[in-house]
């Protein structure tokens, strides 16, 4: 029988004395509440990676384009062709 999402496994890991420093300094840095919380997070973001479309990565380039000429839009030119208002 498979565990519940909310059962969880202890595991042991060997870190370096900088890289627990490191690691201490930025799970603090970044608000979280304890050291096991910003791992299992980075744990989760790496396995679930979010993958974006070649179309998005275009927009994504064109719109960075547009930004590094100076070209920006409205926020009320952005609800009107996205919002339909």
């Amino acid at each position: 029988m498979a565990k519940a999402d909310t059962d969880t496994e202890n595991i042991n890991i060997r870190l370096t004395a900088k890289l627990l420093e490191d690691l201490d300094d930025t799970w603090q840095d970044r608000g979280f509440n304890s050291r096991s919380e910003f791992i299992r997070q980075a744990i989760r973001d790496s396995v679930h990676q979010t993958q974006l479309s070649p179309a998005a990565l275009q927009a994504l380039l064109e719109s960075s384009q547009q930004a590094r000429r100076g070209e920006f839009v409205s926020s009320d030119e952005i609800r009107e062709e996205f919002l339909n208002e």
